[in-house]
């Protein structure tokens, strides 16, 4: 997925860079462009190379499996990177996103071995049925997780 030049959405593989700007609030940035995911008053998806809060900043579901979800900022419906031109179905299953490990700060100086174990160790405490099933409020795991939401820079 990426957001192009003229502002349109595209869904080539494409890294999007995510940042939490209020817990539940999510703004969700090209890597290749620069340009801001956005959405108009009619849920269509564009890209804007300026942040407007109204138009670019999607409500955050976690889901049970850790992956989220993304909901628009007008009509709260699911947000699909699916192009008109794939030929797909516009209901067909939602995008699903997952936090990934910060490999190379968490980990750095240690061990292949090491590194599996706290993994491991990491993905046992993981409770879904909690509220918190990541571990967010407990500083000693916001350390342990990188998700591009909660640790970019503001």
């Amino acid at each position: 997925m990426c957001v192009n030049d003229p502002g349109v959405v595209c869904c080539a593989a494409g890294v999007l860079n995510l940042r939490s700007v209020k817990a539940g609030e999510t703004v969700i940035q090209s890597a290749a462009t620069s340009l801001f995911l956005c959405v108009d008053d009619k849920d269509n998806l564009k890209g804007q190379p300026h942040y407007t809060e109204g138009d670019c900043t999607f409500q955050e579901l976690l889901l049970p499996d850790g992956y989220s979800y993304f909901l628009s900022p007008h009509t709260k419906n699911p947000v699909s990177l699916l192009s008109k031109q794939s030929g797909q179905k516009h209901d067909a299953p939602l995008h699903r996103f997952l936090p990934v490990m910060n490999t190379q700060l968490a980990m750095a100086g240690k061990g292949e071995d090491s590194q599996i174990e706290e993994v491991k160790q990491y993905i046992k405490d993981i409770n879904l049925d909690s509220d918190d099933p990541l571990g967010i409020g407990h500083q000693s795991h916001i350390q342990t997780v990188f998700s591009p939401s909660l640790h970019t820079r503001k």
